[in-house]
C-alpha cells in the first residue's frame, strides 16, 4: 500500500513532484484473508471428486494464509518504528513527541532490535512509548504467539517421522505446537479424528480463518494500546468475511 504525496517546486516553470511511501502490513493481510476465503471455497465444494483434485491448491493457501499472517504482523512493527525514525507521522497520529523520538532513536541507535523477534519488537514499541504491556494469556496476544510458532514450523522445517501407535508421537517442538493449536480452529474435513493434527488436521479454512482474526485483533488491541489509528475499516471487513 503506497501513500502518495504531491509539492510544486517554485523555479521558472513550476514542476510537481511526486513520492510515495510503500506499505505492506495491511496488503499481506488482505492477501491472507483472500487465501482463506479462496480455502473455504474449495472445502465447500459439493464435488466430492473436484474437491479431493483440489487438495494441494487447498493446503497451499492454508499455508499461504498463516505465512502472509505472520509476515503482515513483523511488516507492520517493522513500518511504526521506522516511521518514528523518519518522522513520517500520518500513521502516529496520537502518539506523542516523546514516544516518537523514544521509538526512532531505539530503531537508528540499536542495530539489534531490528533483527529482533516479532514479540519483542511490539513488546519494546509499548515499553518505549510508556503504553500497557500486551496480555500474552489470552486472545489475542496468546493467539499470535501460536500463530508465530506454527509459521516457523513450517517455513523452517525438518523432516521427521510420526509414529502411529495409540497416539500419534511427534518430536518435542511439534507435541508443544500440537497443543497449544487444539481448540482454535475447527480441524481441515478433509481428515477424520485419527488422523496426525499436524500437518493434516490444523492445516485447514479454519486455521486460515483464525490466523487472518488473530492478526487483525492483535494489531488492533496494539494500535489501541500505543494509540495510532487501527486498521482501516474496509480492511477489518475484508478479514471479517473470509469464507
Amino acid at each position: 500500500m503506497t501513500e502518495l504525496n504531491a509539492s510544486a517546486i517554485s523555479t521558472s516553470q513550476a514542476k510537481a513532484t511526486l513520492s510515495g511511501r510503500i506499505y505492506f502490513a495491511r496488503t499481506y493481510l488482505q492477501a491472507a484473508a483472500l487465501f482463506a476465503r479462496e480455502a473455504h471455497a474449495i472445502e465447500t465444494m459439493s464435488d466430492e471428486n473436484r474437491r479431493r483434485e483440489l487438495y494441494p491448491e487447498y493446503k497451499s493457501k492454508v499455508i499461504a494464509a498463516v505465512v502472509m499472517t505472520a509476515s503482515s504482523l513483523e511488516a507492520f512493527i517493522n513500518e511504526v518504528f521506522v516511521d518514528a525514525s523518519e518522522r513520517h507521522l500520518t500513521r502516529l497520529t496520537g502518539l506523542d513527541a516523546g514516544a516518537v523520538d523514544r521509538l526512532g532513536r531505539m530503531w537508528t541507535g540499536l542495530a539489534q532490535l531490528a533483527k529482533s523477534g516479532v514479540r519483542e519488537k511490539f513488546d519494546a514499541a509499548l515499553t518505549l512509548a510508556e503504553k500497557p504491556a500486551i496480555v500474552y494469556g489470552a486472545h489475542p496476544g496468546q493467539s499470535v504467539l501460536v500463530l508465530l510458532e506454527l509459521r516457523n514450523v513450517l517455513l523452517h522445517y525438518k523432516p521427521q517421522t510420526i509414529k502411529y501407535e495409540r497416539q500419534i508421537d511427534y518430536n518435542e517442538q511439534i507435541t508443544r505446537l500440537v497443543a497449544r493449536l487444539k481448540y482454535k480452529f475447527s480441524d481441515s474435513p478433509f481428515y477424520g479424528a485419527n488422523e496426525p493434527i499436524f500437518p493434516d488436521r490444523c492445516l485447514g479454512h479454519g486455521c486460515a480463518a483464525w490466523a487472518v482474526s488473530s492478526t487483525r485483533d492483535f494489531i488492533n488491541d496494539f494500535s489501541s494500546k500505543l494509540g495510532i489509528e487501527p486498521l482501516p475499516e474496509s480492511l477489518i471487513l475484508e478479514t471479517v468475511n473470509v469464507k
